[in-house]
């Protein structure tokens, strides 16, 4: 199924990962030592939106693979030394759907 055919939905197993991912760059974000700044909710924010935009990563995995990189780079120029894990995830999705 292509990208934003309407047969594509999002399951529990989707949320599931998403959350899952979004749980694990938030765990990840919490242990990190930085100073705080004014930036740090900003930065707990980009990883949760990185991660949960993989629940949609089957129906339009070209603008999950952009929100997820979005995120990364914002998250690791706020100061968040995370891996970019979810950003993985939808290169692998955009690859799987043939983009």
């Amino acid at each position: 199924m292509s990208a934003g055919e309407p047969g594509v939905r999002v399951g529990a197993g989707d949320w599931g990962i998403a959350v899952g991912v979004a749980a694990a760059l938030l765990v990840t974000g919490l242990s990190g030592q930085r100073s705080a700044t004014n930036l740090e909710v900003l930065g707990y924010a980009l990883l949760t939106v990185g991660g949960l935009a993989l629940a949609v990563r089957r129906r339009a995995p070209v603008a999950v693979l952009g929100v997820t990189g979005l995120c990364a780079v914002g998250h690791q120029a706020v100061g968040f030394d995370v891996p970019a894990v979810a950003y993985l995830f939808a290169v692998y999705a955009a690859v799987r759907a043939g983009h």
